[in-house]
């Protein structure tokens, strides 16, 4: 990336932190802005000094057809690209608005999905990290079992500081949540076996954070997504919090409100979606007609 457009994203960050928008959502849309500029100058040489609509339109389907991302990931490209539109047009760089309402895919998010191989197909992937034998095999099981059974989003993992485990009061401390809000999330044996398992070989280096690399530095979101794709080509750190939201109500018994309180949704209309009654359960209440 060459000094100019180094110096537009800086100063696309400084704008976005007077603006008040969280670590987490700064950091997203600066990732996401670096990787447009990177296929940019992959298409056609080089990277442009403002928006266009042909190429944001193009970037979107290379987003969808070729690298097959989900829609609600395209759309958090496009969100980025809108952000930094807003920026251009602040500063005078440009005046058209290139990223528009239409360009969002719409996402039709059921209710009800029953899944009944969800379990299984979690308890599996967990298992394998156990038995794979990988030198950091003790330390991702710990990291995917806490994300499985607590419910926390990737961000809320590699930001949790070991301090913040109360193995006793069997409570997390959850800081960096989605708009910057503290919760508390409570675990249960799993995570309280698998993390105890694991500070017994966890690098003891100074540094804070719970889950670190073999040098005790903290994980990055990207690194445990690789993690992850190391083990399993279907499972993925949201499926995994994605089976806790679900197997918090139909399992544990949570009510939308319990299950949103711990997971972090503002809003429980997010829990519902999350919502996936087994076949069982269907055909158990059918009866009770």
């Amino acid at each position: 990336m060459s000094k100019e457009n180094v110096f537009v994203l800086e100063s696309f960050i400084a704008y976005m932190e007077e603006q008040g928008l969280s670590r987490e959502t700064i950091k997203s849309y600066a990732g996401n802005v670096e990787r447009y500029f990177r296929w940019c100058k992959e298409s056609f040489g080089k990277i442009p000094d403002a928006l266009y609509r042909a190429n944001v339109r193009d970037f979107k389907s290379y987003l969808l057809n070729v690298r097959r991302f989900e829609p609600p990931t395209v759309n958090y490209y496009l969100s980025a690209l809108a952000k930094l539109c807003e920026y251009l047009i602040e500063h005078g760089v440009q005046d058209e608005i290139v990223v528009r309402k239409n360009d969002y895919i719409t996402i039709q998010a059921p209710t009800t999905n029953p899944w009944d191989g969800e379990e299984r197909a979690v308890k599996l992937f967990l298992q394998q990290v156990l038995e794979s034998g990988s030198k950091f095999c003790i330390r991702d099981y710990a990291l995917f079992t806490t994300i499985a059974y607590a419910g926390l989003r990737i961000s809320e993992t590699v930001n949790l500081l070991d301090s913040d485990v109360d193995l006793t009061g069997r409570e997390i401390l959850i800081r960096g949540g989605k708009g910057d809000k503290a919760r508390i999330a409570f675990m249960g044996d799993k995570i309280v076996n698998a993390i105890e398992d694991y500070r017994k070989i966890r690098p003891q280096t100074g540094y804070p954070y719970l889950f670190v690399g073999r040098s005790g530095e903290k994980l990055t979101r990207g690194r445990i997504n690789q993690i992850c794709n190391q083990y399993s080509d279907s499972i993925t750190p949201h499926k995994l919090r994605h089976f806790w939201c679900s197997q918090s109500q139909s399992v544990a018994g949570y009510s939308i409100a319990e299950t949103a309180a711990q997971a972090g949704h503002k809003d429980t209309r997010t829990t519902l979606r999350y919502t996936h009654p087994s076949k069982a359960k269907l055909k158990e209440k059918a009866n009770l007609l």
